[in-house]
């Protein structure tokens, strides 16, 4: 949290994470990501069945970002912590995270 790792930083830790089935924790707070990046992510998201922890606030997601990232939640029942405070979603983001 709080690297300021943007897009680019982001898609490549996607990538890097994607094999990891053991990850039980992320933590992306404040680091100046927006929607570009959070396809990547939400890829990266899709098959992590043991996560229990995601903070992705502080961060610019539009409610395309959301979407995209909890259509990839959708399958986990693992999540027990889920943080997306002042990231300028809006209300169709909101309603996807009930």
């Amino acid at each position: 949290e709080n690297n300021d790792i943007g897009d680019t930083g982001a898609k490549a830790l996607a990538l890097a994470l994607k094999l990891n089935q053991q990850m039980t924790a992320l933590y992306l707070e404040n680091n100046n990501l927006t929607d570009e990046s959070s396809v990547e992510i939400s890829m990266m998201l899709a098959d992590k069945p043991k996560l229990k922890k995601l903070n992705f606030s502080y961060n610019q997601f539009s409610d395309t970002g959301v979407l995209w990232i909890m259509t990839a939640l959708e399958k986990n029942t693992s999540l027990l912590l889920l943080s997306m405070s002042s990231i300028g979603m809006g209300l169709e983001g909101a309603k996807a995270l009930k």
